[in-house]
């Protein structure tokens, strides 16, 4: 028989065990940091966390009833958007969790009583979908921000319920893998989207067409390899104000018309992409409103066929514009581009400030006197690290100085630590290539070893 004792002690034990494997549910009082500064702002700055089955409960000496925006900026484990914070805050607006939560579930029940926020800042957490109707509970949210999390799927209709007040949507920095047709339908007011770095390969047709008010696109650092024709709507004419377009750093092969539908863009950035065989420059000259096209590193190439344009100064000497086009920056650098008839070509852009053609394998380039009359306004061209000759490039200099157009090569130099830094230098004598003078090498060895031979 045990003693009283170590039934006693087995007894406390046991309790112990207890307390350990199931503790007890619990309220964890939290300080809410209320500063004179800033009187509807709660932060929060100590750790949180919280045992299984305990719950969250904010304090403060202040008055809570008229905060209007929470934020947490200590780490925490918060798995979820605590539901106190609305009973809390019966005003609250805007709620800022990002990167100090784990909060990797969001549905409608999270949102039961959010029908007056704002701003939901979820930035750096763990969710993986977005289910159906997530938001319908709040319909009152103009920023949504999931960016770095681990989304890998949109279900149709997640956005339900922001049709009227949603302006900013960013999912950056996730693992999407395609977006559907229904991805974004009837957000009638959203003018920004942040899609970058994600892993996104298709695209649905009409994916941005239900997008009316769309002014910034950002798809940059994805895997698509073709934008659909009818990517912004099927209508001609109906196409969203977007002024901002990036997809570079894709895999992109071909663009579609969908791009030169787009009436108010002023910027495009399609470098670094795989292979574009399809961009097409009197389309895009034909935008009222573009001023800069980046398109270096695209695998960009000049068609074989292309219409001739009748340089101006041989219509009576007279400038005749080639198109009113408005572009006013356009680089063209990495391309493998050699036609020394590059000017001519881009004849449709009149209005060129600023020609990027670096890294390119040009030896010499054609009209360069009709500069002036051409491109008026051009002041600045990249031209280094091509295969420049020195014949053409010592003739060349002076006129481009008396045009007052600044040649600019953009020198690379190793630090002591492997970094790379960039220098921009006005182009020189010792950016080109001396053909005569390696021609005349090359025979003299060839001599040389000819006569050794004999």
């Amino acid at each position: 028989m045990l003693s009283y004792s170590c039934l006693r002690l087995l007894s406390i034990l046991w309790s112990l065990c207890l307390l350990i494997l199931c503790p007890v549910a619990q309220s964890l009082d939290v300080q809410c940091t209320i500063t004179a500064a800033e009187p509807t702002t709660c932060y929060i700055t100590t750790p949180i966390y919280l045992l299984p089955g305990s719950t969250l409960n904010i304090v403060n000496t202040s008055e809570l009833i008229n905060v209007k925006r929470f934020e947490l900026r200590a780490f925490t484990n918060l798995n979820r958007i605590p539901p106190i914070l609305f009973a809390v805050f019966p005003s609250l607006e805007e709620i800022v969790m990002a990167n100090y939560a784990q909060v990797a579930t969001l549905t409608a029940t999270d949102l039961l009583y959010a029908s007056k926020l704002k701003v939901l800042n979820l930035s750096g957490n763990k969710l993986e979908a977005i289910p159906y109707s997530t938001f319908a509970l709040a319909p009152s949210l103009q920023l949504l921000d999931l960016s770095a999390n681990l989304i890998t799927e949109i279900e149709p209709m997640a956005f339900r319920g922001l049709e009227i007040n949603l302006k900013q949507l960013d999912l950056s920095f996730n693992r999407l893998s395609t977006l559907d047709a229904f991805s974004f339908t009837d957000l009638a007011n959203l003018e920004v989207l942040n899609l970058n770095n994600n892993k996104i390969k298709l695209i649905g047709d009409g994916a941005f067409g239900s997008l009316p008010k769309l002014r910034i696109l950002n798809f940059n650092s994805n895997s698509a390899n073709m934008l659909p024709n009818s990517l912004f709507g099927a209508i001609s004419g109906h196409s969203p104000p977007l002024t901002y377009v990036d997809f570079g750093e894709n895999k992109l092969t071909h663009i579609g018309t969908s791009l030169y539908t787009l009436q108010e863009l002023n910027l495009l950035n399609l470098t670094a992409n795989k292979k574009i065989d399809d961009i097409n420059l009197e389309a895009l000259a034909q935008l009222p409103k573009l001023e800069t096209l980046l398109l270096s590193n695209s695998g960009f190439q000049f068609p074989t066929v292309f219409t001739t344009i009748t340089p101006p100064e041989a219509v009576a000497n007279t400038p005749v514009p080639i198109s009113n086009s408005p572009l006013k920056k356009l680089y063209l650098a990495k391309n493998k581009l050699a036609n020394p008839d590059v000017f001519r070509q881009l004849a449709y852009f009149r209005q060129l400030e600023v020609l990027s053609l670096e890294e390119n394998r040009f030896t010499l380039i054609d009209n360069i006197k009709s500069l002036p009359t051409w491109f008026p306004s051009l002041r600045t061209i990249y031209l280094g690290e091509n295969k420049l000759n020195c014949v053409w490039l010592n003739d060349s200099i002076p006129v481009f100085q008396s045009n007052n157009i600044n040649v600019f090569t953009i020198k690379k130099t190793k630090t002591w630590f492997g970094t790379t830094t960039y220098e921009q230098k006005l182009i020189d004598m010792d950016d080109c290539v001396d053909l005569d003078k390696i021609l005349g090498n090359i025979l003299f060895f060839l001599n040389k070893f000819g006569k050794a031979a004999l």
